[in-house]
């Protein structure tokens, strides 16, 4: 269909993308105008917790990306709750391809750890081994169940 913006969207008669996309072409043709009747609910629990930057200038060097971890890290520290929380460990690296693809790993993890994250985006590294445009860190936060199981 050539569609890659909301004004490619606003192009497209609603019959077009009702036959296209069926009930969710409905929706298309709404969004693309900013109509959303949606109900906004304003109080949500946070159930993650995340930070990223766009740098500038393509970090082209293993080396160049394990730079920018600390300030990163310091971020999303100040910004977690510390209490009762079981995380994933999340690393997302945008490379800086003509479709800015995203390419992220996930790891299991009940605390922040600065290692874990090092080493994710060594292995990130190692398997793509592009240019980086974007680093984002972010953790899944949970309540940790404190209820001791019986064992018999």
């Amino acid at each position: 269909m050539g569609v890659e913006t909301c004004l490619d969207l606003q192009q497209l008669s609603l019959a077009t993308l009702v036959d296209k996309f069926g009930k969710f072409g409905s929706s298309l043709y709404n969004y693309a105008r900013g109509i959303n009747n949606r109900e906004v609910n304003p109080v949500r629990i946070r159930k993650s917790v995340s930070v990223e930057n766009t740098y500038l200038e393509d970090l082209k060097t293993l080396g160049a990306c394990l730079e920018k971890l600390p300030s990163l890290y310091d971020k999303l520290t100040s910004r977690m709750i510390e209490e009762h929380y079981k995380s994933i460990i999340g690393i997302v690296v945008k490379f800086t391809d003509t479709k800015f693809n995203k390419t992220s790993l996930t790891r299991v993890a009940k605390i922040l750890d600065k290692e874990m994250l090092k080493n994710l985006i060594i292995e990130l590294h190692q398997k793509q081994n592009h240019p980086i445009r974007l680093i984002g860190i972010g953790v899944k936060l949970g309540e940790i169940d404190d209820k001791q199981m019986d064992l018999f």
